[in-house]
């Protein structure tokens, strides 16, 4: 079974829906895309044939260096405001998923595509010289408080800190070490390893392993009936003199690179 979109690849077997990203070198994520994201997490979520999801990556390499940065940093203010909003509820879609979701992260994960992957139940990451950073403080944007807590939520408060703090990319075999991930598997063997591990977890009832999930989203203070996590960043922060400096600087270096 499959769908057609324009910047991911849908699909669905055995139970396992995989939801693929596919869009340049390293699936940088903009408006567009991650709107195919949500509708194919909603279509995942009603399917009662599907008892888990795996966000994956086609790009050898990479699961996503974040934002688009040539097309983002671009954005005025309201088209920046609906760009963050639908990511935040990308990411609340994936965090109060009822099913199994897996990140199987075949190569380097930065800023908006790290968080993705914290967002999932699970992740599988590629050995070998790979980074997962949550860098957004090196392009002067102020996350909000919910990225923290969704980072602190898997590898606890002083990793976190440190993590963010630093924006410094995190190594596989460090990634394995903190918690971050939780297994390594060979980079063409990353998305096998993360459909293994999505049968073995999806063979609870699914009505039990939506309710335990949604008790520990309570017990971290983040219930979806409470709305989850405040994940739709404010616009503001974006559009700081540094943050302006930054998106600047930063388009006139890719520029230069052509």
């Amino acid at each position: 079974m499959g769908s057609d979109f324009s910047h991911i690849e849908y699909t669905v077997e055995d139970g396992i829906a995989v939801l693929t990203m596919a869009r340049g070198k390293v699936n940088a994520l903009n408006l567009e895309m991650v709107s195919e994201m949500l509708l194919a997490a909603d279509m995942a979520r009603k399917d009662t044939a599907v008892r888990s999801l795996i966000l994956a990556s086609s790009r050898a390499g990479f699961f996503s260096a974040g934002f688009d940065v040539k097309e983002v940093f671009l954005y005025d203010r309201p088209r920046m405001a609906e760009h963050l909003r639908n990511y935040g509820a990308l990411i609340n879609r994936l965090h109060h998923f009822p099913k199994p979701v897996i990140a199987a992260i075949n190569g380097h994960n930065f800023a908006g595509g790290a968080i993705l992957a914290l967002a999932c139940d699970f992740r599988v990451m590629a050995d070998g010289e790979f980074g997962f950073a949550v860098n957004e403080i090196k392009i002067g944007v102020v996350i909000p408080p919910a990225i923290f807590q969704l980072c602190a939520d898997v590898v606890g408060v002083k990793h976190a800190h440190h993590m963010i703090l630093s924006g410094e990319a995190v190594a596989s075999a460090r990634a394995l070490e903190i918690g971050l991930v939780d297994d390594l598997a060979p980079a063409d063997e990353v998305l096998e390893r993360a459909r293994q591990l999505a049968r073995r977890v999806s063979t609870s009832p699914a009505p039990t392993f939506a309710a335990v999930k949604a008790v520990i989203r309570k017990a971290t203070g983040h219930s979806e009936e409470a709305g989850g996590f405040a994940l739709a960043p404010p616009v503001d922060p974006w559009f700081t003199p540094e943050a302006e400096a930054m998106k600047k600087a930063m388009l006139e270096s890719l520029s230069r690179k052509g």
